[in-house]
């Protein structure tokens, strides 16, 4: 069966329905192509035995243009604000938590570095400047601080953003801002300090009544008719009028025609489709984390949590958990009154392998009870596995996003976005897509 649309969206994510209502807002005609039974992608929320559960992102930084979005979509009064506590965060060293600051005159009081350390913070300023070569993170703030600073803070915060490695992480892609502090002022440290409002610290945290999945609930409402799930894209080929894009769906294969196409799906599905053969090259270029989210449930007495987000755990550490956040501290509404809800995560880059293993699951449980002293049993509520789920911008990142543009360049109709192109949270990919929805008309 043969339909025509005006603008094709394959994926329906937080980009592909954000770029979906846009369009539909502005008068314009859309079909979402998204190829499993539900909308949202990695953002999903369910209720079990009282509590509220996020089962990707657990939050979401406030932004001017998300702010405008919630109003438009009618959400203020289901939106819930981050506790004060949140701004306290912690690390992980022999099972102790540590809370710690960003602010450099704050790591010199802690007990968390070594006195070397501390001196290797403190004459930063007057390293050298290093070439413009791309860099991975891990080389930059090693060659910047020194190992222990690059071990015990940065691998946590970027294990905690990318599931990654620091080793392979393009700081040209993950963080720019710090190879411009050491171009413009020969330091990270008098950097930050002369732009303390750069790194997007100090905005709201919210989540919403229900979970994050009220925001993509939202955004899909108004253009539910044009959404089609479990559809299944076998080819996409370039007309004289546009696109033609063939896909599976309820045992059939379907046909829909546009003049315009946005490409919301992660990058490694593209694989085998007519339009990208001269992409194939870049399909294996594109590694994604994968990351297994664990949702425990305790009663309060069980343990004496500190005020705080959560923690995140280096890899030199070798426990079996990335982080933990506390998401009935963040957010009290989560969780029954004397019950207290966290939000664990294990695999990435450094447990691929083992990423959905129960020997995995059971040890980051042990060491959460350790780290947190935590007593008696813990429930584990929910468990999900997200295969493939944050692409990892690694060294050489970079050619991979100027063929990228080069194709688009090439089809003026056509946009990439989602995740491998913007930033990697919520926020990021919705503001991107907002932009390529715009450009393409």
């Amino acid at each position: 069966m043969n339909k025509r649309t005006e603008v094709t969206i394959i994926g329906g994510g937080a980009a592909g329905l954000t770029a979906a209502y846009d369009l539909h807002k502005k008068g314009r005609k859309v079909v979402v192509l998204e190829a499993a039974e539900r909308t949202g992608g990695v953002i999903a929320s369910r209720h079990v035995e009282g509590f509220d559960l996020d089962l990707g992102p657990n939050s979401l930084q406030v932004t001017t243009a998300l702010e405008e979005l919630i109003k438009a979509l009618g959400l203020e009064s289901a939106v819930l604000e981050a506790a004060p506590v949140s701004r306290n965060r912690y690390l992980v060293k022999q099972k102790r938590l540590y809370a710690l600051s960003p602010h450099p005159l704050a790591l010199l009081k802690s007990p968390y570095l070594s006195l070397a350390a501390k001196g290797r913070l403190l004459t930063e300023r007057f390293r050298p400047k290093g070439g413009s070569e791309d860099q991975s993170v891990g080389a930059f703030f090693a060659r910047r601080f020194g190992h222990e600073i690059c071990q015990a803070m940065v691998d946590p915060i970027f294990s905690g953003i990318y599931a990654g490695d620091i080793d392979k992480l393009s700081l040209e892609q993950v963080l720019p801002i710090a190879a411009r502090w050491e171009k413009t002022y020969g330091s990270v440290t008098k950097g930050l300090l002369q732009e303390k409002g750069a790194l997007k610290t100090g905005r709201r945290v919210i989540n919403f009544e229900g979970g994050l999945e009220r925001l993509v609930s939202a955004l899909a409402a108004p253009v539910s008719a044009f959404i089609e799930t479990n559809a299944r894209v076998t080819d996409v080929r370039s007309t004289a009028g546009g696109y033609r894009v063939t896909y599976a769906r309820g045992g059939e294969d379907h046909v829909l025609e546009s003049s315009h196409l946005i490409w919301a799906a992660p990058l490694n599905t593209l694989a085998g489709l007519s339009l990208f053969e001269g992409l194939r090259g870049t399909f294996g270029e594109v590694d994604y984390a994968s990351v297994r989210v664990l949702h425990v449930a305790l009663p309060q007495d069980n343990l004496r949590l500190p005020a705080g987000f959560g923690f995140l755990v280096p890899s030199r550490e070798r426990l079996s958990l990335l982080g933990c956040i506390f998401s009935s501290s963040v957010f009290p509404s989560k969780a029954p009154q004397g019950q207290v809800l966290l939000t664990v995560m294990t695999g990435g880059a450094h447990q691929a392998a083992a990423v959905e293993s129960q020997v995995l699951e059971r040890d980051a449980l042990n060491d959460l009870r350790d780290i947190l002293h935590i007593q008696g049993e813990v429930r584990v509520l929910h468990a999900h596995t997200w295969n493939r789920a944050i692409p990892q911008k690694n060294l050489g990142y970079a050619w991979l996003l100027q063929v990228l543009e080069a194709f688009e360049q090439s089809h003026p109709r056509f946009r990439f976005v989602g995740s491998a192109l913007s930033g990697v949270s919520v926020g990021d990919c919705m503001a991107y897509a907002s932009q390529a929805a715009a450009a393409i008309l």
